[in-house]
């Protein structure tokens, strides 16, 4: 048979497309294939890291609690927390995430951060919500400071006045909580 030369451009143009959607759609697949693996396994990873902090929550002491306000040139009206964690368990820990959260009477939450009390600042791990640093071994205390990011105004004007004049009771206006909700031992 013979094929016309308008026909074998059509037929080489549309083998083409066909090739090309066929190669897109196998590439799209395992690289979709591949993203669904690595949520999976940081999801599996993040839960591993809740249900230890649930395990061993009794045994970490949190001592000392407090948030103050930094004093200097550049610190200056920027609150921290700062605290003692003290392991009475029998594993090394190392990584810790606290939640602090400050609360009205009524329940409403004014303001919640996340803190690493062992994160030395260099990301070990690749997941972004495990970040390890400094060990805490079994009996053994470590005190932390970490800046509380993006505190809202009104809190800040209640530490420092809080800090002036110590008159007032900051029990009755907000509720300051702070909860293990990750940990990490080796």
């Amino acid at each position: 048979m013979f094929i016309k030369r308008k026909h074998r451009t059509v037929i080489l143009f549309s083998s083409a497309i066909i090739v090309a959607v066929f190669l897109s759609t196998i590439i799209g697949y395992s690289l979709y294939i591949q993203l669904k693996k690595d949520s999976f396994s940081s999801s599996y990873r993040n839960s591993i890291y809740e249900m230890t902090a649930e395990l061993f929550k009794n045994d970490i002491e949190i001592v000392n609690i407090g948030i103050k306000i930094g004093r200097g040139n550049i610190l200056s009206e920027i609150p921290f927390v700062e605290g003692t964690l003290k392991n009475n368990s029998e594993k090394t820990i190392r990584s810790m995430l606290l939640e602090v959260s400050f609360t009205r009477p009524s329940g409403e939450v004014i303001y919640k951060d996340r803190v690493y009390p062992l994160w030395s600042g260099t990301l070990v791990s690749r997941d972004i919500d495990i970040k390890e640093g400094e060990i805490l071994l079994p009996g053994e205390s470590i005190s932390f400071q970490n800046v509380l990011k993006n505190c809202p105004r009104e809190l800040v004007e209640e530490f420092l006045t809080q800090t002036k004049f110590a008159k007032g009771n900051m029990e009755e206006k907000m509720k300051f909580i702070c909860l293990i909700k990750g940990l990490m031992v080796a």
